[in-house]
């Protein structure tokens, strides 16, 4: 396999190397979010909370070796997450993948999703 070089973009939206950050790709119309659980309720007003997207919930593991993960897709992605911070306590992290210029749909999600798990 040939691999290329690339550039990743990380912009902090609050100046926080702790807090949201915002993931694009050289050459790729999508763009990576990083929520801190904490910050959820303030990082769900942006505007990627608004498109379809393909998500992953990190959090502790009861054993300790590997991290506990929750893989879905949403259409908004943002109704999902809000759902998912009420009901579901587990998670630290949700890491999020959407497009920047709104090329993604429910089958590029569905198709994403699946490859994730």
């Amino acid at each position: 396999m040939t691999t290329r070089p690339f550039s990743i973009r990380i912009f902090l939206p609050d100046g926080n190397a702790d807090g949201v950050k915002v993931l694009e790709k050289s050459n790729w119309s999508g763009c990576a979010l990083v929520v801190p659980r904490a910050l959820f309720p303030e990082a769900k007003k942006r505007k990627e909370f608004d498109a379809p997207g393909v998500y992953i919930l990190v959090g502790p593991s009861d054993d300790g070796d590997l991290p506990t993960v929750y893989i879905g897709e949403a259409d908004p992605i943002g109704r999902r997450l809000d759902r998912h911070y009420s009901q579901k306590d587990f998670w630290t992290c949700a890491v999020f993948f959407t497009s920047k210029d709104g090329t993604i749909n429910k089958a590029h999600i569905q198709h994403l999703e699946s490859r994730l798990v």
